[in-house]
């Protein structure tokens, strides 16, 4: 199993309250946010790999000492995670991956869920979160992926994506030529969940999983930081 990380955006929404640091160097309990998450997956024997960008040498400070394999997009600030997760296809090996944006918060019982969970290609989503939240997801009776968006209709949201997926070693091939052929149409402004979007508008099967009411946090924005600080000031 491995891990790919993306943690090369800017982090727009954020920037003029915390200045020039990277969003995920930001201390949930005194320590960074990114080594969190490698502490926890290196805990869990997972292999990580990351993508770095913004303000990388920040970045490769606090990572530097876990010895793990990392590329830059230099690109950064005129592409989006597509072109990231473009840099990363070569770590891809024969292994089942995690794909997880570097701004997300988790904790061992929403990883088991991730690990444990037998069908792929899925998005992990949050049925809690239906009316306010930063990306839905509509889901069938089969956990089945029907639509997606910003604004999709509150009627129509089933839960909120949560920045995470899983795909097995067997769809590598399927996954990776659709990455190249976006890039190769210059779609490297797309985010890299749309790889999955674009195969399900084109009949394939994607997945949703619930994260079954375990705790998660995104920092899109200082709320959500704070958020994030409390729960885990009240946790540990």
């Amino acid at each position: 199993m491995r891990v790919m990380l993306m943690a090369a955006g800017r982090g727009t929404r954020i920037r003029n309250n915390i200045g020039e640091m990277p969003k995920c160097t930001l201390p949930v309990g005194e320590v960074p946010l990114i080594e969190r998450t490698i502490q926890l997956f290196k805990k869990n024997e997972i292999d990580i790999s990351i993508v770095l960008g913004y303000k990388h040498e920040k970045i490769i400070q606090i990572i530097e000492k876990y010895k793990i394999n990392f590329e830059i997009n230099p690109f950064y600030d005129v592409t989006n995670s597509i072109a990231s997760f473009w840099f990363l296809k070569q770590s891809w090996g024969n292994e089942d991956i995690i794909l997880m944006n570097a701004d997300v918060y988790i904790e061992q019982e929403t990883l088991d869920l991730i690990l444990n969970e037998k069908r792929s290609p899925t998005l992990f989503i949050d049925t809690r979160n239906k009316y306010h939240g930063d990306f839905f997801i509509k889901h069938n009776q089969y956990d089945e992926l029907l639509s997606y968006g910003k604004d999709l209709p509150i009627s129509e949201r089933t839960g909120e994506y949560i920045g995470i997926a899983k795909i097995k070693k067997e769809q590598k091939k399927e996954i990776q030529n659709k990455l190249d052929e976006m890039i190769n149409e210059q779609k490297h402004d797309r985010w890299w969940e749309d790889i999955l979007y674009e195969l399900s508008d084109n009949g394939g099967v994607i997945h949703v999983s619930d994260i079954a009411n375990n705790y998660w946090g995104e920092i899109d924005t200082i709320s959500d930081y704070n958020k994030l600080v409390q729960h885990f000031m009240i946790k540990y």
